[in-house]
């Protein structure tokens, strides 16, 4: 991430529950501290599983075919 001012974060469920959990929400909220320290922008945190996806910041499910 060299010379990087912004950056997204996706991880998976391996629970196939595409809901961010108290742990996920925990985690942006840390990350905004240090962010905001060192000037950097959080694009989006996405959550993975085999049936789709979700964006935090849209709060938004997409689901595979």
């Amino acid at each position: 991430m060299s010379n990087s001012k912004s950056y997204y974060i996706f991880h998976n469920h391996s629970s196939e529950n595409l809901s961010p959990s108290n742990e996920d929400k925990n985690l942006l909220n840390q990350l905004q501290g240090i962010n905001n320290m060192f000037g950097l922008e959080l694009l989006d945190s996405g959550i993975i599983t085999n049936k789709g996806f979700y964006l935090m910041n849209e709060e938004r499910e997409y689901l595979y075919d």
